[in-house]
């Protein structure tokens, strides 16, 4: 062990605003990311940016793979400035910087099986019927100026092999439809397993979850790592992880990959969905937390709810330096030796 290195990061990008709601440039924050595997969470890709991303993918050489969770309307404040009929997806300001403050609506996905660019083209995206179509809460002074679909998205720099996406239980309270998304990457040294998730809150429920990636993370006997934002502090994660009985998901769909630079969309549906856990089978793994730095709220962190965790053929070679790229939350990175 300790031969081969893979640099592996984690990133909440918050749809591409800050905590106040301005944005700070997606993909510019995208670039500064050089593992060579990433888990982004909260990827709002809207009309505007779609183009973007999917450049960015070719110009940039690299992978990845969008999972769509719920569909999202990003709010502002009306014409006068008022937002007392808003709630905030973050501090209401402070001072000298009070910003713009938005708000971000999720809504269960309708399941999006054509390509996002035949979505941006559908009635799904005439703002005439955004209120009928999203059933908004009538309370709400809802002036939405983008609709997109909130994601889950893996980046990588290396050859995927394959991928497996799981189905997570729903919980209650909860709008988006969770998945957990497997490559198998082709290192020229052996196989590695990245896993990226987006994990619920535990108020809802979300122990029911980490059941679920027991059931499916590591069972390849090959090194592996899970990366995310999982809503919850590292001893009790890893701690649950450790010790609860697996809980099957439902594999959604899996198989190869084309060996082309682009931006893939895997719908959030079944192909032949299936049972994933086989409890005859099943391996006990131990993970471990490859980073222990806080990461949220990145203006003044005092929890770590993001996670890079490894099983046991990795050590932790180094943490790599996080920056502040613009999101309510810090980027996790290490490279990880094997």
């Amino acid at each position: 062990m300790g031969k081969n290195a893979i640099a592996v990061a984690t990133f909440n990008v918050h749809a591409g605003i800050d905590g106040w709601g301005r944005e700070f440039g997606l993909v510019k924050a995208l670039k500064s990311i050089n593992a060579d595997v990433a888990a982004l969470q909260e990827v709002l890709i809207t009309k505007d940016n779609y183009n973007e991303l999917a450049a960015f993918a070719a110009e940039e050489k690299r992978e990845m793979l969008v999972v769509p969770l719920a569909d999202g309307i990003l709010n502002t404040p009306n014409a006068s400035g008022n937002t007392e009929d808003l709630k905030s997806w973050g501090p209401p300001g402070r001072p000298g910087r009070p910003g713009k403050v938005r708000s971000l609506y999720l809504v269960k996905s309708n399941v999006h099986e054509e390509p996002l660019s035949d979505f941006y083209n559908s009635p799904h995206y005439d703002k005439t019927k955004i209120r009928d179509f999203f059933e908004l809460p009538p309370k709400k002074n809802i002036k939405p100026d983008n609709v997109g679909i909130w994601c889950l998205v893996l980046m990588s720099k290396l050859a995927l092999k394959n991928y497996a996406l799981y189905r997570l239980s729903d919980l209650r309270s909860d709008k988006a439809r969770r998945c957990a998304l497997s490559v198998t990457l082709n290192t020229g040294s052996g196989e590695v397993e990245i896993t990226a998730a987006h994990l619920g809150h535990l108020t809802h429920g979300s122990l029911l979850q980490m059941r679920q990636l027991v059931g499916v993370c590591g069972q390849g006997n090959i090194p592996s790592v899970i990366l995310g934002d999982f809503n919850c502090w590292g001893p009790l994660l890893v701690g649950a992880l450790n010790t609860l009985k697996p809980k099957e998901a439902t594999l959604l769909r899996s198989g190869p990959l084309p060996s082309e630079h682009k931006l893939h969309i895997i719908p959030n549906t079944a192909s032949a969905a299936t049972g994933a856990f086989d409890k005859e089978k099943h391996l006990s793994v131990r993970w471990h937390r490859a980073v222990k730095q806080r990461s949220w709220p990145a203006w003044h962190p005092h929890s770590q709810v993001d996670h890079i965790l490894a099983n046991g053929f990795f050590r932790t070679a180094e943490v790599l330096e996080s920056e502040d790229l613009g999101s309510d939350h810090l980027p996790l990175a290490a490279e990880l030796l094997y």
